[in-house]
């Protein structure tokens, strides 16, 4: 449905004799039937107060008139009375599916899902919301998580429904693959292929997908070692690990993240950089990677080239509020005040409860030859400068109030 449509509940004459689907219609009950904007007419088409249907079923948990709700069983017995009702739209909506129309399609399946669920019609949802999510992803990342997530939902749903489903148990495997939760992929294959029975693709394919989560698990595993060797002060033990499987996945850009990581956090800070120079790509947009060159840089001598890199890491990264703590230390102390403080802006801007920022405006007041302006600073703070004998030596809080005073800042 366009923007330009709209659902408007209607009422049949009294007395009238109307029949849709076998059910003879009841004049006290509201019928949606689905308008546009350039709907003026009065006359109304049954197969309007069909769409109507449909649209009112599909938006049944939004409906805020509540008649979907109260005339739920009413409305389905209309739709349902036709033949082949449930198989006709599902057949629609694998068209809409084909055309990418997935907005009309998602409208058809959510009403059918209402109207006589089914394992089909939540696989078909959830491929829909995919659909939606892979359009969304290069543009709109809110968008693309919402979606996402209601792949999710509609299969975690259908699981409910149909607990003992083979294809639904395949694609909550797929969807949890294609995530990195292999874990959970793994469960759900595992289900899967012991109860499908049938040699076909589909199952070599699930086959072959539990394979790459095991190796997946295996990696993550290896991988967290490393991490609990490190954090726990055992570096030796660590770096020797970190290179062992940096050798072994044939020096694969995560395992020289992880081995120059190690290194670094070891204070091995020379064999850090170069391990990750190693890997330095122009088209890499890892925040992570390119704050453990910049502390490796730093720590071997090279300070503006630090600093570049960890400009990168906050540019990419500007979620993370510690690219910036870092950089607003690093220009703190190569006497690089304008910078330090465009760095502490940022980091305000990402999180102004961030832990570090008191101590670190105190340390730039403490060595720039000016004093940090906090940003956005209520109005009830300002100094006011005016000039004013009477508005000075009165009792008023001037700083609240500069309507009398010919200064106003707050403006």
């Amino acid at each position: 449905m366009d923007n330009k449509s709209y659902i408007e509940y209607i009422k049949i004459p009294p007395g009238s004799s109307v029949i849709m689907g076998g059910v003879r219609l009841n004049p006290e009950i509201p019928l949606p039937v689905l308008r546009s904007g350039n709907d003026n007419t009065s006359d109304v088409e049954l197969s309007a107060i069909k769409t109507g249907i449909i649209y009112a079923l599909s938006h049944y948990a939004s409906d805020s008139k509540g008649f979907a709700h109260k005339y739920l069983d009413y409305y389905k017995s209309i739709i349902l009375g036709e033949e082949n009702a449930v198989l006709n739209l599902l057949t629609a909506a694998k068209v809409r599916i084909e055309k990418k129309d997935y907005d009309n399609a998602e409208t058809l399946l959510k009403a059918i899902s209402i109207l006589m669920p089914n394992e089909e019609t939540f696989i078909l949802l959830s491929a829909v919301y995919a659909y939606k999510a892979a359009e969304a992803q290069k543009t709109n990342i809110e968008d693309y998580e919402a979606y996402d997530n209601l792949v999710f939902e509609t299969l975690k749903a259908a699981r409910a429904m149909f607990p003992q489903s083979s294809d639904i148990a395949y694609e909550l495997a797929s969807f949890h693959f294609r995530e990195g939760n292999f874990v959970s992929s793994a469960e759900y294959l595992d289900e899967f292929i012991a109860s499908y029975k049938t040699e076909d693709a589909r199952l070599k394919n699930a086959k072959k997908m539990r394979s790459k989560a095991a190796e997946a698990m295996e990696k993550e595993d290896e991988y967290a070692e490393v991490y609990d060797l490190i954090m726990t002060d055992r570096f030796d033990e660590g770096i020797k690990k970190a290179l062992a499987l940096y050798e072994k996945y044939n020096k694969e850009y995560q395992y020289a993240l992880l081995y120059g990581w190690a290194l670094r956090v070891s204070r091995k800070f020379e064999e850090a950089r170069n391990v990750l120079l190693s890997c330095l790509k122009s088209d890499n947009t890892d925040a992570l990677f390119y704050n453990e060159l910049a502390m490796s840089e730093w720590e071997v001598g090279s300070k503006e080239l630090a600093k570049v890199y960890m400009k990168t890491a906050e540019d990419l990264d500007r979620d993370n509020p510690s690219y910036s703590s870092n950089l607003v230390l690093m220009n703190l102390y190569t006497s690089d005040y304008e910078n330090a403080e465009k760095s502490l802006y940022n980091l305000i801007e990402t999180d102004d409860k961030d832990p570090m920022i008191d101590s670190l405006i105190k340390e730039f007041n403490a060595s720039a030859p000016y004093k940090f302006v906090y940003p956005n600073k209520d109005k009830d703070e300002h100094e006011c400068d005016c000039h004013d004998k009477e508005h000075i030596q009165s009792d008023e809080h001037h700083h609240s109030d500069h309507t009398h005073c010919d200064c106003h800042k707050h403006d």
